[in-house]
């Protein structure tokens, strides 16, 4: 039970791992096959390679200067994505729903959710104090 609770506590990284894991799986599977292999491309998945390594390293080793380090780069994350997820182009037939309309408030949500867990990441350390 004691092991349960020191992961909970680490719930921040959690979230963020998982999504930016399937991020970066789904990014280099496209780099590999060649549909995206542009600097833009090769830029984006060096940082989130960076973000994934940080993620897992600060789940390891619970380090609060990292958690304070990586505090506005998961915040600035989080809305990159949202502002993404809105100026997407619509690549969907004139006739075919856009799912973008009805997912913008669930990426909304979400996207708050993550700035929220981005902010109170350094705050574990400082409740043991």
């Amino acid at each position: 039970m004691k092991s349960i609770k020191s992961v909970l506590k680490f719930w921040q990284e959690i979230v963020f791992v998982i999504p930016v894991g399937i991020l970066l799986t789904v990014m280099l599977i496209d780099m590999l096959k060649g549909r995206s292999i542009d600097a833009l491309g090769i830029a984006t998945a060096c940082l989130h390679v960076i973000l994934f390594i940080c993620l897992v390293g600060q789940f390891i080793w619970k380090n609060e200067t990292l958690a304070v380090v990586l505090r506005p780069f998961l915040a600035l994350y989080s809305l990159f994505w949202v502002f993404v997820s809105y100026a997407m182009p619509r690549y969907i037939a004139l006739d075919v729903p856009n799912p973008n309309n009805y997912l913008r408030p669930v990426i909304l949500i979400v996207g708050l959710f993550l700035i929220f867990a981005a902010m109170t990441m350094p705050g574990k350390f400082k409740s043991n104090s």
